[in-house]
Parts: structure tokens; C-alpha cells; sequence
């Protein structure tokens, strides 16, 4: 079963030294290479052979690249802020760019998790409402994820730079 699955995914060379080079500076890779690849099949950019979304500028974090086009690695896709939005067309971006979006998107999370905090605080002993509690854990989940990402960015960002 575990060799029909392998074979599923035919892995090509640069794939596997991608996996190889990736999985030894992150900690849940397996877990985000699966959820990488969960996202790659039902993405609506990814058409089975190339990502209609992202044209490639100066990263190598796919499997192989053909007149700007590419099949991203599945940490790629783990990491890809445009899974679940709208796009009005290909969009050409950096690793860097990817990383300032993020960081901006923690800046804002960070921004809110300290305003709620400081409701809370101003409420002493009165009731915290129930709707403001369960914003805060969604923020700091958000948050955990975001830093996840942050982290595959890097990593890739310094492998590229090796390449």
C-alpha cells in the first residue's frame, strides 16, 4: 500500500532534494508537506501540471519550471497566501514578498490580540463575554499559524539563496 501511494505521487529528482533539504530544518515537516499537498490537489490555481497563479520571479521552490510557470513543491503550497482568495490573475512574487505579507498580517494579529487584552484587563471582575474569549484563541491560533509559515518561508528563502 505504502509503495502504490509513493508511486501515486512519482516524486521527480529536485522534489525529493527539496524534501531533503527542507526536512531536516523544520520540525513538522511531514505534517505540512501532507497539508501542502492536500492544498496543491484542490487548489483552483493548480490545473494538475502548473500553478495558473504565481509566475516565477526569483525562487525555486517547485518541482520544475517551464516559461514562468511552475508545479510548486507541496511546502510551497503549505505556505501560499492565496489559497483560499481571489485572484484577477497571475500574480508574479518573491519569497520576500510572501515573508513582508505575513509579517504584516502578524503586525495586524498582534495589534488586535493586544487591544482585547487591554478590554480585558479594563473589566477587572466583570464577566469577560463569552464572543471577545473566543476571538482571542482564534487570534492566537492565527497567530501560531502565521509563525509556522513565517518559519517555511525562511527556510526556503535560505535554501534558494544556497541553490
Amino acid at each position: 500500500m505504502a509503495l502504490e501511494l509513493y508511486l501515486m505521487r512519482a516524486p521527480n529528482f529536485k522534489e525529493l532534494a527539496l524534501d531533503a533539504a527542507i526536512s531536516s530544518q523544520l520540525t513538522n515537516y511531514e505534517e505540512m508537506e501532507v497539508e501542502g499537498r492536500a492544498k496543491k490537489d484542490s487548489c483552483r490555481y493548480f490545473n494538475g501540471n502548473v500553478c495558473e497563479l504565481f509566475r516565477v520571479r526569483d525562487f525555486s521552490v517547485s518541482n520544475w519550471i517551464s516559461q514562468g510557470r511552475m508545479d510548486p513543491h507541496p511546502i510551497f503550497c503549505y505556505a501560499c497566501p492565496y489559497y483560499s482568495l481571489e485572484s484577477n490573475g497571475a500574480v508574479e512574487l518573491s519569497l520576500t514578498e510572501i515573508y513582508a505579507f505575513y509579517y504584516k498580517q502578524r503586525i495586524s494579529l498582534e495589534r488586535e490580540l493586544e487591544w482585547i487584552d487591554e478590554r480585558i484587563s479594563k473589566m477587572g471582575v466583570i464577566p469577560v463575554p463569552l464572543g471577545l474569549m473566543k476571538r482571542r484563541e482564534g487570534l492566537i491560533a492565527m497567530l501560531e499559524e502565521l509563525g509556522r509559515k513565517m518559519k517555511v518561508i525562511t527556510t526556503l528563502m535560505r535554501i534558494t539563496k544556497a541553490l
